[in-house]
């Protein structure tokens, strides 16, 4: 008897293989050109490490070994005070990952996830949409496009948008009457392993939380 195999999600990785693909080019290309002068080695190996580091970065990050995306996930989701009800909105969501653990979470809500889906991320509605449906929750997730810069929802949900260095963000949202508020660094959590705690990489990813 034939079993047909549950299509999975795609939630893409925050390391899109095109930023590996460049370092590896260089490495090669300088190894090449070794044989014209020995030190050529030296940019060599240095590309190819890169792109090497940048490949362990991408595994630990992706749902089919390190699982970290979906842990950082579940961080947000752990410490986010909210009930359920009503609507969510979560900003930047490439794949649609947060936004349809949300749903899952919360099976009364409604969620919605934006994105800018540039050419430069390994992302799209399209993709968003079908993880929808695969997941089962299609019928409380929807999608649409928009920059952070200038976001469609400003009738829907309360927005502001904050730049800065964790604690002048801290000093803003307790002016806005926000008790508790707390900045929760991502590279402390034990699900991170220590060659992504660079800074470049986790290393000063957080999340801020607080209660009205």
């Amino acid at each position: 008897m034939s079993h047909q195999m549950r299509e999975n999600p795609d939630y893409g990785n925050w390391v899109p293989k095109r930023i590996i693909y460049l370092p590896l080019t260089l490495g090669l290309v300088f190894l090449a050109a070794s044989v014209i002068s020995f030190f050529l080695l030296v940019p060599a190996a240095f590309f190819i490490l890169v792109a090497a580091y940048l490949s362990y970065v991408r595994l630990q990050l992706s749902s089919r070994e390190g699982h970290v995306q979906e842990s950082v996930w579940k961080l947000v989701i752990e410490h986010l005070d909210w009930n359920g009800e009503g609507r969510a909105l979560d900003i930047g969501c490439g794949n649609g990952g947060l936004t349809i653990k949300l749903a899952q979470k919360y099976g009364g809500a409604e969620v919605v996830g934006s994105d800018y889906w540039g050419k430069k991320w390994e992302y799209s509605m399209n993709v968003c949409e079908r993880n929808a449906v695969i997941e089962g929750v299609s019928d409380r997730v929807t999608f649409q496009q928009g920059s952070a810069a200038s976001l469609p929802f400003q009738d829907e949900f309360l927005i502001k948008k904050m730049y800065g260095d964790p604690e002048e963000l801290l000093t803003a949202i307790r002016s806005w009457g926000t008790v508790k508020v707390e900045f929760i660094q991502t590279r402390n959590s034990p699900f991170v392993p220590r060659l992504l705690k660079a800074p470049f990489i986790l290393g000063t990813m957080g999340l801020i939380r607080g209660e009205k």
